[in-house]
């Protein structure tokens, strides 16, 4: 499109410019549309852009008809003039928009078009009785015009198409000229019978000119079509295609290192390993040649022993096929890297190349792909549908050459021996021919012969070959020695083995030989094979001084056993630790040359890919020398003085010991930076030693001392530090490992899922002998699995919040060293004494908590089994809220009866002496009424059940949310009196429809009973008919309860579309009401006394969509006066990895009358949040806390680190009282702007929080004579019983439950401690919330929530920096549901 009036050189504009050039040549100057028309193309502005002419045009006409049409409504003459003209206006728009697009016209033709269209409407306005003919026409053109908007996106390159615009713009332009012509002649305004038969005449001829048009646009458009759909089908499919190609590249891949895959660098290495005009037998075999020039499917395998040079003989046969151009494949296996020895690696690779190599992707590979990702597995990690992959690939190429070397190097060789089989036996259309080369190991030469594959085991002679062009040149080259019988005896003393004469150069360039003889006389003393070659090394070793020696053993114990390759750095540190040291000495460090001078010929100093210049990473250089010193040197002919050089199982009781004192030094006892000292190379062993020291003294012979010096480091301060080491380094230590039931895989995660820990094992850096030292290895191994299994989340995902991770008071008691590290803000309670653990609690809740100065007070409520019956115990106790103390005996009430249920909740958590209260069964709906009688016994008053006379309501009704309320003023009010609501659901695919009939039938019977003992409704309002009860999956349950009242009980269906919704009830202060909201855009109000239910509409923010909603919560509060009523919603959806949500607290004006009519008026700006974060819905939704001035919530993830926001709240209380209404304003000014408030430094709950029915409350209290006052933000926990007994029936003494996690209260302060300045205030420790802070609190960045594979990324940020990943990593793991079950994972 042309930005301004330049010329266009597109030959259909150059022609509509010739045509207004025509014209105005043409066009006499006294007419009306020379005037009116032509003349404005000459005062058009200069670079004036397309788009702003024909939108200043149109909106000329848009003004002329809208005043057109308001003279004409005031002469009372034709109406609706903006109506009749809307298709031209919609038409010229339309048609005007694909000029510009197709032709790029000047703006001067869309100029004639609305100006010659604006003109004939002027000048037909003064003809009445012709002007709605005029209008008729007008009309039509807009309508012929439209059938270019249908076609233009489509068309709008066709040079037909372009051609029919140039036509159909002059027909307009010359209808406008002769219409205006006609119109403007004075003549025939006393002629209107003339006028209009010539007016029609040439309509007639115009509209028929652009219907010929229309019909030829829509012929073209038919005529195209196939040959543009063809075309755009075959691009969408190449896209498709190639999308999809790149999404199975990606599955295939899986989480391996690209690195690891692309064999490329590999062949370019080895390439230049070779020496020049060796390897050229192995072309000139007559298998080889044989295999070369075979026109079939062929294989061959070539095998030698260890070090004859097999991988540079499979580099030169890939170089040369890939250099003769055809297609080859390639994959080198290797001991020395995690991935290149493991099978599936290999078949990955092997995938990968063929997928390359073919054009399309099989049906095949794509079936398997899409079966993996409909079970929601984005990575390739079975073996078998690896194998299957490859297959599909083969049968599409034509011809390839498959080599792969080190099929030995294999990790799993019974697995590769059995798929290797498989693809040799796969019938394929073309030619596959396969090249492997290993040792001639027994299991893989049974699977050569048993596929009959042709076999190349090189002649010593050809060997011996090779090997003497590269003597003869090293020599040379390296010795400037040419005795032919050094030559001689050293190429026979090699045996043909490369690696021999590779590690005797070496050794000998390094003895600093002066003279041919010296020279001579150590080449006749080198012993022959690599054994030899390695007891040379350790014998030239043996004339060093025996602290060398020593040293030399150290490192060799170390680098053998270590769990992955070391530093040169860390293996100094590691040498200088020795028994007893408290300071790191410094001074101990062996020299950095001496160590590279005594590891010789046996390791590499790698100072390129993963080392530096200054700090190389050492290697293993062979395999065969990890095999040589691993041997028991006994069993071989080597003199005694080397034998202490094998390493031997003390190996890892040696570098543990070393990681253990490395990590006990005087430094790490206390708290400090672990980001800082992680940085510092004199910290440089540290990360190693915190990672793998279970690891290597789990795999050592352990003893009573080698016990108690680990016990005393994990109490210790320094376990701590180790553990932040850990988090960062290595934070699969502390992930959850879920068990696939059906193939018995594990997978790592962050948080396991809810109610599926019986699969979850929790991972556990100690070592797992210490249980065999009781008692205290059972209790440290109890204790800290507690911690990992509560703290898992934090430590993987923030372990820089290590010290808010609070643990209770047994558990502190046992890991002593933990005090030191936890904060002074936080602070963690366990409510009820350890002796009563053992009574074997089914429930264990927490009622109430009331924490006044340094007082806190506390109600549990719980059952046990005894004697074939439930015994219920009610626990009041006092602490000192400071240190978690008990001030005095708990207060402890117990009934005998055998009609206790199991499972219980209570409508008070006072407990008060002859105070009815009533007990609820969550399970059945049942509920007792009692009292505490003066000798603190029970004494139940009332039962009252939900089931109706016709048809019980059933159980296994579940909890969803609790709300309580101060009660409504009485004559004689009760502090303690209060109204509970439970939100109960029963979930439920089918209910029996004449069940439901009889429930209706029994509901209709009762409205003149006793008030509502029994309420239903559907989701839509009160009262539902069969068909929705029949369509109903979820039953809900709304129960009031009363101290003094009867309960009452309502119930309501939801569909399975809806989403879930948490109901919370709210109960007026003063008036006998309370309000739910139990789906959108409804209120129900209900009469206490009576039970009478109505319900009203509830007005819903305008800028939450609830529709698309995957669950909500809908939580009302009043003000305390009643004044006001709070409407807190919260509407999630859910996505693959990620919730998004919006929160809103509106506030309604609350009048009522006559104790039942509400009416409700909202009287400011809905205040509204938009929040995201990653991982997966769970419930609770969010919690919430209201205190008279401010709302305090916290929002996902309550597993790890909630979201704390707070909310002022408007009040109408006191506003005739000066300050009062001043804070009244400031609170509507806050909520005017959006009003919500986060933490400034954020806190932490337990991943068991959900899971524990937890509660949010706000506390202020004083100290002592202090007058300041704190707030504390305090998060109660019920306790977690293990599922060892059934929730029902009458408990058996084998089934016993016991307590896992006693209830909690954990404490966070929100006020600045006594140690800040003066001028800190409680409120600087929120600030304004923004969806950047929200983001912030987000470890996995939640602004890139779209995540196809999600997997992948939680393995890799698990896995950690720290741990090779060419090294297979090993994961002690304890259930989750029994600490004492345990297992040794192997991940890769």
């Amino acid at each position: 499109m042309t930005s301004s009036r330049q010329s266009s050189t597109n030959p259909f504009a150059l022609a509509i410019s010739s045509f207004i050039s025509d014209l105005k040549r043409s066009e006499d100057a006294k007419t009306p549309f020379y005037k009116e028309v032509l003349t404005q193309i000459n005062n058009t502005p200069p670079g004036l852009d397309l788009t702003s002419e024909r939108n200043q045009c149109a909106d000329r006409l848009a003004t002329f008809v809208h005043d057109l049409e308001r003279r004409q409504k005031r002469d009372s003459k034709t109406r609706w003039v903006t109506e009749k003209l809307r298709p031209l206006m919609s038409g010229l728009d339309q048609y005007t928009r694909i000029c510009d697009l197709a032709i790029q016209a000047a703006p001067s033709a869309a100029m004639l078009l609305y100006s010659g269209a604006r003109l004939v409407l002027q000048l037909g306005q003064s003809f009445n009785s012709c002007f709605d003919t005029i209008l008729s026409i007008l009309e039509d053109i807009g309508h012929l015009l439209q059938c270019y908007h249908l076609f233009s996106t489509a068309y709008q390159s066709s040079v037909d198409m372009q051609n029919q615009l140039v036509e159909s713009y002059k027909n307009i332009i010359i209808f406008w000229q002769r219409a205006s012509r006609l119109l403007g002649r004075k003549a025939y305004k006393t002629l209107l019978v003339g006028i209009v038969k010539s007016l029609s005449a040439e309509w007639q001829i115009c509209r028929q000119r652009l219907h010929d048009d229309s019909e030829r646009v829509k012929m073209l458009a038919q005529a195209t079509e196939a040959a543009m759909r063809g075309r755009k089908d075959l691009e969408q499919t190449n896209r498709r295609q190639s999308k999809v190609r790149r999404e199975i590249v990606d599955w295939i891949k899986a989480c391996e290192d690209e690195e690891a895959l692309d064999v490329r660098q590999s062949i370019h290495t080895n390439i230049e390993i070779r020496h020049e005009n060796t390897c050229e037998w192995l072309f000139e075999h007559p298998s080889m040649a044989q295999w070369l020039n075979a026109k079939k499917t062929i294989a061959i395998w070539h095998n030698a022993p260890p070090g004859a040079g097999k991988t540079i003989l499979a580099s030169s046969v890939a170089r040369r096929l890939q250099d003769k151009g055809l297609r080859t494949v390639v994959f080198f296996c290797s001991f020395n890297d995690m991935a290149l020895r493991k099978p599936i690696t290999a078949f990955r690779c092997l995938a990968l190349q063929l997928l390359t190599l073919s054009d399309t992707v099989p049906d095949k590979v794509l079936r398997l792909y899409e079966e993996d990702v409909k079970h929601h597995c984005f990575q390739l990690k079975d073996i078998k549908v690896a194998v299957e992959v490859v297959e599909g690939l083969l049968k599409q190429l034509s011809r390839v050459h498959i080599i792969i070397d080190g099929l030995d190097e294999c990790e799993d060789r019974s697995e590769l021996v059995k798929y290797m089989s498989r693809l040799l036996q796969t019938k394929t259309y073309g030619i596959v021919k396969w090249f492997m080369s290993s040792r001639s190991d027994h299991e893989i030469r049974n699977m050569m012969i048993r596929n009959e594959i042709l076999e190349i085991e090189g002649t010593q002679e050809s060997r011996l070959t090779d090997i003497k062009r590269y003597v003869t040149d090293t020599f040379h080259a390296r010795l400037n020695h040419t005795c032919e019988d050094c030559i001689e005896r050293w190429t026979s003393d090699s045996e043909g083995n490369f690696l021999w004469v590779t590690l005797m150069l070496k050794i000998i360039e390094g003895e600093d030989l002066t003279c041919e003889e010296e020279i001579e006389e150590q080449l006749s003393q080198f012993p022959k094979g690599l054994t030899g070659a390695y007891v040379r090394t350790l014998t030239q070793l043996s004339k060093r001084p025996e602290r060398q020696q020593q040293l030399a053993r150290r490192i060799f114990a170390i680098l053998v056993t270590a769990a992955q390759p070391l530093h040169l750095s860390e293996l100094s540190h590691a040498l200088a630790m020795g028994p007893g040291q408290v300071e790191f000495p410094v001074k101990r460090i062996p020299r950095l040359q001496l160590i590279e001078e005594l590891c010789s010929n046996l390791f590499i100093f790698d100072r390129n890919s993963k080392g530096s210049e200054s700090d190389p990473l050492i290697k293993i250089a062979h395999k065969s020398i990890q095999e040589f010193f691993q041997q028991d040197p006994y069993t071989l002919e080597i003199p005694q003085d080397l034998r202490h050089y094998f390493v031997s199982r003390s190996a890892s009781l040696e570098i543990g010991s070393a990681c253990l004192q490395y990590l006990n030094l005087s430094r790490y006892q206390l708290p400090q930076d672990i980001e800082s000292i992680l940085e510092n190379e004199d910290h440089a062993f540290l990360r190693h030693a915190a990672t793998f020291w279970h690891y290597y003294l789990n795999n050592a012979k352990h003893s009573k001392q080698l016990f108690e010096e680990v016990e005393a480091f994990v109490q210790s301060q320094a376990f701590w530090t180790c553990l932040a080491i850990q988090a960062r380094a290595a934070p699969h230590l502390f992930a959850c490992y879920i068990k696939d039931t059906d193939c018995g895989h594990y997978k790592m995660d962050i948080i396991a899922p809810c109610h599926e820990e019986e699969n979850v094992s929790y991972a556990f850096p100690l070592p797992e002998w210490l249980e065999n030292y009781q008692p205290s290895g059972s209790k440290l191994i109890q204790s800290f699995h507690a911690f990992v299994r509560a703290w898992h989340p934090m430590l993987t995902l923030h372990p820089a919040a290590l010290d808010q991770c609070v643990m209770g008071e047994p558990w502190e008691a046992v890991m002593l060293g933990r005090k030191e590290w936890l904060s002074d803000r936080v602070n963690a309670f366990d409510l009820s004494p350890e002796q009563d653990w053992s009574l074997g609690f089914q429930t264990l809740c927490v009622i109430n908590v009331k924490i006044d100065t340094d007082l806190a007070e506390v109600s549990l409520l719980g059952s046990y089994p005894s004697a074939n019956r439930w015994i219920l115990r009610m626990i009041y106790s006092q602490f000192d809220s400071n240190t978690g103390s008990l001030l005095s005996d708990p207060r402890v009430v117990e009934s005998d009866s055998q009609n206790i249920p199991p499972n219980n909740l209570t409508s008070s958590g006072a407990f008060a002496r002859n105070e009815p209260f009533w007990l609820i069964d969550p399970n059945s709906l049942h509920t007792q009424q009692l009292t505490i009688t003066e000798k603190d016994s029970l004494e139940v008053l009332e039962t009252k059940f939900t089931a109706s006379p016709l048809e019980p309501i059933g159980g296994n009704w579940k909890l969803v949310s609790r709300a309580s309320s101060p009660t409504f003023d009485t004559e004689s009010p009760s502090e303690n009196q209060t109204v509970v609501a439970l939100h109960l659901i029963q979930e439920a695919l089918h209910h029996d429809s004449d069940a439901l009939s009889r429930h209706d039938s029994a509901l209709d019977s009762s409205s003149s009973r006793t008030p509502s003992l029994l309420e239903f409704s559907s989701d839509s309002g009160v009262g539902s008919d069969e068909s929705s009860l029949k369509e109903s999956a979820t039953r809900n349950c709304l129960l009031i309860a009363q101290e003094n009242e009867l309960p009452k009980w309502h119930f309501w269906n939801s569909s399975a579309e809806s989403p879930r919704v948490e109901v919370l009830c709210a109960t007026h202060p003063t008036k006998h009401l309370a309000v739910w909201s139990p789906s959108t855009h409804e209120i129900c109000i209900m009469h206490l006394p009576t039970g009478h239910l109505e319900s009203t509409i509830l007005p819903e923010p305008a800028d939450i969509q609830l529709s698309s909603a995957t669950a909500m919560r809908k939580e009302l509060r009043f003000s305390p006066s009643g004044e006001l009523l709070h409407y807190l919603l919260y509407a999630v959806e859910e996505y693959e990895g990620s919730i998004h949500s919006k929160l809103s607290v509106s506030t309604f004006q609350c009048s009522v009358d006559n104790d039942k009519d509400v009416a409700l008026q909202q009287i400011h700006s809905t205040p509204t949040l938009t929040y995201k974060c990653d991982g997966a819905l769970r419930y609770p939704l969010m919690l919430s806390s209201w205190t008279p001035d401010h709302l305090y919530i916290a929002l996902p993830q309550l597993y790890c680190k909630p979201t704390i926001l707070r909310l002022p709240l408007y009040s109408l209380e006191n506003e005739d009282d000066e300050q009062n209404a001043s804070s009244t304003e400031a609170s509507a000014a806050a909520i005017e702007r959006g009003g919500f408030e986060t933490l400034r430094d954020p806190i932490y709950f337990p991943a068991t929080t959900p899971n524990r029915n937890p509660q949010l409350k706000l506390h202020s209290r004083s100290s002592g004579n202090n007058t300041s006052c704190e707030t504390l933000l305090t998060l109660t926990l019920d306790a977690e019983i293990s599922p060892k007994s059934s929730n029902t029936g009458a408990p058996t003494t084998p089934t016993t439950p016991t307590i896992r996690t006693p209830p909690q209260l954990l404490t966070s302060n929100l006020s600045p401690s006594s140690s800040t300045t003066t001028t800190t205030t409680s409120s600087s420790y929120w600030v304004p919330y923004t969806q950047s802070i929200s983001d912030s609190h987000n470890p996995k960045n939640p602004n890139n929530l779209k995540n196809p594979k999600p997997a992948q990324g939680t393995y890799e940020m698990l896995r950690g920096s720290f741990v090779d990943t060419d090294q297979r990593f090993n994961v002690p793991v304890r259930s989750g549901l029994d600490w004492t079950r345990k297992a040794f994972l192997s991940c890769a």
